[in-house]
C-alpha cells in the first residue's frame, strides 16, 4: 500500500542495483573457533534479520540481549547461526559477509569496552570506532572480521516529484 501511495502521490520511480562497497568478511580466526554450541531444543531459532515473526506456539525463542554497563557493552545471543550473526553485525555501517563455512547454532557471549583499542596490523592511523568490538570478536569468539570490497544492494531513485493535490 505504501509503495502504491508513493508512486501515485509523488510519481516515485526507483530500482535496486548492486554497487561496490566496503564490507567485512567474517572467517574463523587462526586461534580457532571459541563458540559454545546451543543445546538441541533449548530454544526456537529465529532469524532476527528477517523481521519480527514470533509464532512459536508457546516455545521459548532464542534471545538477543545487548546491555551497556558503563563503558562495557555485553552481547548475549542464544541459538544463533553464524550466517545470522553476520547479518546482525555492521561495524562502521558496513555489512558483514559470513565466510566461515560453519553450520549449527551457537550461544554467543561477548564483552567489549570502547577504551580497548588495539590497531590491527596494517590498519590506518585512525582506527575504526568499532575496533574494540572487532578485537573482542576475534579474541572471545574466534571470528576474524577483515575489511574487504564487496557488492551492496542499494535503492536508486529515478524520479520523484512534489506531491499532487488531494
Amino acid at each position: 500500500m505504501m509503495q502504491a501511495l508513493l508512486e501515485d502521490r509523488f510519481h516515485l520511480k526507483l530500482h535496486r542495483e548492486s554497487r561496490p562497497s566496503p564490507v567485512y568478511l567474517m572467517t574463523v580466526a587462526k586461534s580457532g573457533l571459541k563458540l559454545k554450541p546451543t543445546k538441541d531444543g533449548s530454544c526456537l531459532p529465529f532469524d532476527f534479520s528477517e523481521g519480527l515473526n514470533f509464532t512459536g506456539n508457546g516455545q521459548v525463542w532464542c534471545a538477543l540481549p545487548r546491555v551497556k554497563n558503563g563503558s562495557v557493552t555485553v552481547l548475549d545471543i542464544v541459538g544463533v547461526q553464524l550466517s545470522v550473526f553476520a547479518k546482525l553485525l555492521h561495524p562502521d555501517g558496513n555489512p558483514v559477509i559470513d565466510r566461515t563455512g560453519v553450520t549449527g547454532a551457537f550461544d554467543i557471549h561477548m564483552e567489549w569496552s570502547e577504551e580497548q583499542r588495539e590497531p590491527a596490523a596494517g590498519a590506518a592511523t585512525d582506527p575504526s570506532p568499532h575496533m574494540s568490538a572487532i578485537i573482542a570478536t576475534r579474541q572471545q569468539l574466534g571470528l576474524e572480521l577483515s575489511p574487504a570490497k564487496g557488492a551492496r544492494d542499494v535503492l536508486v531513485i529515478d524520479r520523484l516529484e512534489r506531491p499532487t493535490g488531494n
